[in-house]
């Protein structure tokens, strides 16, 4: 492509340019969100998993496999793992330990996402991207990751609004693997089905996937479920043992969706980090906080108030008033010039946590989700 790419995002080995071959190792939520991208521009022979009762079964036409199947890899294949980045240290060093080198013969999907498109096929892509698209919710979590019970006038936000984050990020990148669009509880938003319908009409060639999650406590009227029928738009529904008011609803919900064969995933046994924040906020001492905030990394970004933001949590803290960003927290997308090289580098640069400051200043006082944080409380338990 002409320009030499800095070294920040150069982490794969050059025999990556000539790969022919992609293997998935995953075949969960992950897999569903980001493959067909990966599909469409690989040969992709079939899909690893350990979990023995899906091998066998076929995602997006492709055989899920054992991980016995490693053993086959070819000069021309390189592994893409596509499980959440929480996970991705545990599939790490299973592979180190059978003798492959990460960077060298396998990945992390983010990582792949943006590195080798921009290197390789000159594209500006993001992995994945969520839209808050209203704070208000039918639930109040106490531990809730987004604060939502905090927020004293929560809104949802107006199709205008939403789409104009959308054409902003559109005009600046290529491609998003995956896109989330969340809340609070995104099926309060009236216009949801505006939205949808002018991504896939605007911006069809430009994402892989939308995915909605959801608590299961609403039923989306006919409408909606039209529109999901319509673009396979993919359900995420977050089961909370200790949220009462769900009971019954989410069963009445996947029934619902398996008679009109929309795809969704039921999220059960959901651990929760205690963040600490804000009742008890940490207090992370400067030299440990880059790290703190790399291994919180969950691998999607924020897409909100025509800002681009590496935490979804962060950006919901300042929002509700419990914490104030500093401006190097984000990017503002309307600062960075469509098509301008140096401005699509600054864009992937943060968007794989290079950032000016070197770290988001809420990961001082935040506890994460990273390996480094043990404390966990009742994913759903009510206020």
């Amino acid at each position: 492509m002409g320009d030499k790419i800095i070294s920040q995002i150069n982490y794969l080995s050059d025999d990556w340019q000539l790969v022919h071959k992609i293997i998935p190792y995953g075949s969960g939520l992950e897999a569903y969100r980001s493959l067909k991208r990966i599909i469409d521009d690989f040969e992709v022979p079939y899909i690893i998993d350990a979990d023995q009762s899906k091998q066998g079964q076929l995602l997006y036409g492709k055989t899920i496999v054992g991980v016995d199947k490693i053993k086959d890899l070819d000069s021309d294949s390189k592994i893409v793992v596509t499980i959440a980045k929480r996970r991705y240290a545990e599939i790490k060093a299973q592979l180190e330990a059978i003798g492959l080198k990460e960077y060298k013969e396998f990945c992390h999907i983010s990582q792949f996402a943006v590195e080798w498109y921009y290197k390789y096929n000159n594209e500006c892509n993001i992995f994945s991207m969520d839209v808050a698209i209203t704070t208000k919710c039918t639930l109040k979590c106490r531990n809730c990751n987004m604060f939502i019970p905090y927020y004293k006038e929560p809104i949802s936000y107006s199709f205008d609004s939403i789409k104009k984050n959308f054409d902003l990020l559109f005009e600046r990148i290529d491609f998003v693997f995956e896109i989330g669009l969340l809340g609070g509880e995104p099926l309060l938003n009236r216009e949801i089905n505006d939205v949808i319908e002018y991504l896939f009409e605007e911006y069809a060639n430009k994402f892989g996937s939308i995915c909605i999650t959801t608590n299961g406590t609403l039923i989306p009227p006919e409408s909606t479920l039209k529109i999901f029928e319509k673009y396979n738009v993919i359900v995420i529904i977050s089961e909370y043992k200790y949220a009462n008011i769900q009971r019954g609803k989410i069963e009445e919900l996947t029934d619902i969706l398996n008679k009109r064969e929309i795809i969704f995933v039921v999220r059960k046994d959901l651990v929760w980090s205690e963040f600490g924040f804000p009742s008890v906020p940490m207090n992370i001492l400067d030299h440990k906080v880059k790290d703190h905030m790399m291994k919180c990394d969950p691998g999607w970004r924020g897409l909100n108030d025509g800002k681009f933001f590496f935490c979804n949590v962060a950006w919901s803290a300042d929002k509700a008033g419990l914490f104030s960003l500093d401006e190097k927290d984000y990017i503002n997308l309307s600062d960075l010039k469509p098509n301008d090289k140096s401005d699509k580098i600054k864009l992937l640069e943060y968007s794989l946590g290079i950032i000016p400051s070197k770290y988001l200043s809420f990961c001082k006082v935040c506890g994460g989700c990273g390996e480094d944080n043990t404390s966990i409380v009742k994913a759903g338990k009510q206020l």
